[in-house]
């Protein structure tokens, strides 16, 4: 089941990007037959090198991928983490340590709009953002931090950006909600909008992630 799960994790987002605004998997449609989603890729993660993948973000201006790789239970937790970088075709690797630690990999997107990977700590109710250069590596002086406390989030599985409207998505697991923050004209989330779109219609524990 692992290594299922490895393999399909790069093309779940990309059909998401590919498709709509933003992808939300629940439990009901994920087992749709009649659901109409095509396999542009695979690319499978152990043969790069990455042995777990949790978090992952795409850059349509780069066209490269953001991947965060989970720390196993006998790991000693760590101040700094890797981001890697995988270019499409070819496959290609490059990593970048972050002087952070991301400790919920599930929860990070890439705003094409101001080009950045944007990076939910939920514990410490920040987000970070971290820019990415012309050649879409992510430069580790470029990070920010934001206090996101106004969210009001309590169980996050997951996030996006609209590219349509610049839009920060946040679903909210503890209230079967997706949190919309709109932010300011230069990126910033101080004092930014914040919305709540309600989805306790679709039950308990129909809300898997959002990509």
């Amino acid at each position: 089941m692992k290594t299922k799960s490895r393999r399909v994790i790069c093309v779940a987002v990309t059909i998401g990007l590919g498709l709509l605004p933003f992808l939300l998997t629940s439990a009901g449609t994920a087992k749709d037959p009649g659901a109409h989603i095509k396999l542009v890729r695979a690319l499978k993660t152990r043969k790069l090198g990455i042995k777990n993948p949790a978090g992952l973000a795409f850059s349509m201006n780069e066209q490269v991928f953001h991947v965060v790789e989970s720390r196993g239970a006998s790991q000693p937790p760590s101040a700094d983490s890797d981001v890697i970088l995988i270019t499409a075709r070819p496959a290609h690797l490059a990593r970048t340590r972050i002087p952070a630690a991301i400790t919920d990999p599930i929860n990070i997107a890439f705003d094409n709009a101001f080009d950045r990977l944007l990076v939910l700590l939920p514990r410490a109710n920040i987000v970070m953002q971290i820019k990415a250069g012309p050649d879409g590596r992510l430069n580790p002086n470029t990070l920010a931090h934001f206090d996101v406390r106004s969210f009001g989030l309590q169980d996050p599985q997951g996030m996006a950006v609209d590219p349509a409207s610049g839009d920060l998505l946040v679903l909210d697991h503890a209230t079967s909600s997706v949190v919309r923050v709109s932010p300011a004209s230069d990126g910033s989330f101080d004092g930014a909008a914040v919305s709540r779109v309600d989805l306790q219609y679709l039950g308990p524990g129909a809300l898997l992630s959002i990509h």
